[in-house]
């Protein structure tokens, strides 16, 4: 039963490196978690959050290469680089 769950897992871990803007990926796409934008480009120095009629979003910032990754209720919808 572990190993099955193991094997499982390592081919879930294989998808998603394997996907644009996976693991092993430095691009993002629009509609990716916030957990998956941390995969790619790291932790944000600053998070900048806003409640709106709509749900939350929030501005993540990057200093070193300076860029900014937007989202709304936890997801991608735009980022920009400098």
């Amino acid at each position: 039963m572990i190993f099955l769950l193991a094997v499982l897992l390592g081919f879930a871990f294989i998808v998603l490196a394997l996907m644009p803007g996976g693991v092993n990926h430095p691009g993002l796409m629009v509609g990716m978690s916030q957990y998956r934008v941390t995969l790619a480009w790291g932790a944000p120095s600053q998070v900048n959050r806003t409640a709106t009629p709509t749900g939350p979003r929030e501005e993540w910032v990057y200093v070193d290469p300076p860029r900014r990754a937007y989202f709304s209720n936890g997801f991608l919808y735009a980022w920009r680089t400098y």
